[in-house]
């Protein structure tokens, strides 16, 4: 196979998924304007979701991490012998 086949097949594939792409994409875009309450529904629960992993995946690293505005740090002896 030389170099100048091996470029049209890979333009063809190329061409041949943008187009499936693009069917795809027109396919939600009308689900979406056939059921928009549906889709804003979806949208809610996936980010959510993210948002829930996130958040937990951020609290792996640092058990106190999150939790610093709750508590107070201890007072100084010194600060407190010297009123």
């Amino acid at each position: 196979m030389s170099l100048d086949e091996l470029k049209e097949d890979l333009q063809d594939s190329f061409a041949e998924i943008q187009l499936r792409l693009e069917d795809r994409l027109e396919t939600g875009r009308r689900e979406v304007r056939e059921h928009p309450l549906l889709a804003v529904g979806v949208a809610v629960v996936v980010g959510a979701i993210v948002g829930m992993l996130l958040g937990k995946r951020k609290d792996v690293g640092n058990p106190t991490e999150g939790r610093s505005a709750t508590r107070r740090r201890p007072r100084s002896t010194a600060s407190s012998s010297n009123e």
